[in-house]
């Protein structure tokens, strides 16, 4: 079976993966409105987070969306441009930043 990528954590300075959080994940992009598929073997999740907890806050610093034909706006931010690749599927492999 193939590892599967996780989200993190980073807490003072210090990153942890976020394996599981029960009985409700942190975050899922369901939330937005956003519907993803995964995005290989290695994220059946379909989506890996970057969370950062500051002045005892949670912030979600990055996503990485398995969504592959559209451009979803997260709070009206355009994911990142795909990088310059000639095989399509290697961009996408890691979904919309």
């Amino acid at each position: 079976m193939t590892t599967q990528f996780s989200s993190n954590l980073t807490l003072d300075d210090v990153s942890y993966r976020v394996t599981d959080a029960e009985p409700y994940p942190i975050f899922h992009p369901d939330i937005l409105g956003i519907k993803v598929s995964p995005m290989g073997t290695f994220c059946w999740a379909g989506y890996i987070v970057s969370y950062e907890c500051k002045d005892d806050q949670l912030f979600a610093r990055s996503m990485n969306l398995g969504v592959f034909k559209d451009e979803p706006l997260v709070n009206g931010v355009k994911p990142d441009p795909l990088p310059e690749c000639d095989d399509l599927t290697l961009a996408l492999m890691f979904g919309r930043r």
